[in-house]
């Protein structure tokens, strides 16, 4: 049980990366009053957890009874998640991502941190491992982490600065657009050998 939740928890904060989340995080809330910055932290941290563990217990089962496969979720996935990190690194340093709306389930959920990257490797690992519980847990981690990351986003925010905010959030979406194209790549590997 140990080993599977050691090995899951390593593959889930490869893929999600709680500090590139974090950037980005800042991005969207950034110019939010304290409250409501907490408030969006809170719903994204327990919607990310409930969107993956859902994945975990029937992940499987549900993109079947649609007739979706993984190379199919990760290619989908893969365009819309470069599609958002273009959008992303050619916003202005200074403006903030335009936001309208409750920002936490979409797009900060779904699909900026529980995206078909994610969800993908929450199934194959269940798949792996035959363990839903271990992965689980190691979901609730992940997604624990986020919470203490999203709570204290704005002092960490502002006692990094601006600059260096913007440098980070560069990189993020960088990451992100190039997540974005292995995952795409992925995808459309697996229709090509068919």
């Amino acid at each position: 049980m140990l080993a599977n939740y050691l090995h899951s928890l390593s593959r889930l904060v490869i893929i999600i990366n709680p500090l590139t989340m974090f950037a980005l995080f800042c991005s969207y809330t950034s110019g939010m009053p304290v409250k409501e910055v907490k408030t969006i932290g809170s719903k994204t941290t327990i919607a990310v957890a409930i969107t993956l563990i859902l994945c975990v217990l029937g992940g499987t089962h549900i993109f079947q009874l649609f007739g979706i496969n993984i190379a199919a979720l990760q290619f989908a996935g893969g365009l819309s998640l470069l599609m958002s990190s273009l959008k992303g690194l050619g916003e202005q340093a200074d403006n903030p991502l335009p936001v309208s709306g409750n920002i936490a389930i979409v797009p900060l959920c779904i699909p900026v941190i529980a995206g078909p990257a994610a969800m993908s490797i929450a199934i194959s690992l269940t798949q792996q491992t035959h363990n839903p519980l271990a992965v689980s847990l190691a979901i609730v981690t992940v997604a624990l982490i986020l919470g203490v990351l999203f709570y204290f986003s704005q002092p960490v925010c502002r006692w990094l600065g601006e600059t260096v905010m913007n440098i980070i959030k560069r990189i993020s979406w960088l990451a992100l657009a190039c997540i974005g194209t292995q995952l795409l790549m992925a995808g459309f590997t697996f229709y090509i050998k068919v």
